[in-house]
């Protein structure tokens, strides 16, 4: 699998995109920093002008070229769209990582048989972040 960007693997050769195919349905899995360039770059534009995933689905649509569904994480926002034949899919954040404001959430996917794709994220609603652990409001 290819690292995040908390990996820290500066050395990294191997692929930033891993494929596969289920139900006859190719699917691209990323971290969706795509590089290390990308991701300094990213960040820079990200402290000064927040976050827009807009800046973020041109380099994802490249990397996922050729595949139905593009699933990738690194920004923390869930993210379901569909644009151009193609599923953008973002579950967001389970653990730390979400915004402030912002409901953990995970997604899923279902692959049918016959070449149809849906999918669905969940909120995990009635949590809060404090100090880093999600704590149930009361």
């Amino acid at each position: 699998m290819a690292p995040g960007n908390r990996d820290w693997s500066f050395h990294w050769r191997g692929s930033w995109v891993n494929r596969l195919e289920l139900a006859g349905v190719s699917v691209a899995l990323m971290h969706g920093h795509i590089s290390w360039l990308n991701y300094i770059v990213d960040k820079w534009f990200y402290i000064f002008q927040g976050y827009r995933f807009e800046r973020y689905k041109p380099a994802l649509k490249r990397a996922g070229e050729g595949a139905k569904v593009i699933v990738f994480g690194h920004t923390h926002f869930p993210e379901i769209f569909w644009e151009e034949g193609q599923l953008l899919f973002n579950p967001g954040s389970a653990g730390f990582g979400c915004k402030r404001g912002q409901n953990p959430s995970w997604g899923m996917l279902e692959i049918f048989s016959d070449g149809k794709v849906t999918g669905k994220i969940v909120a995990l609603k009635g949590f809060h972040l404090v100090k880093g652990q999600w704590i149930r409001k009361a």
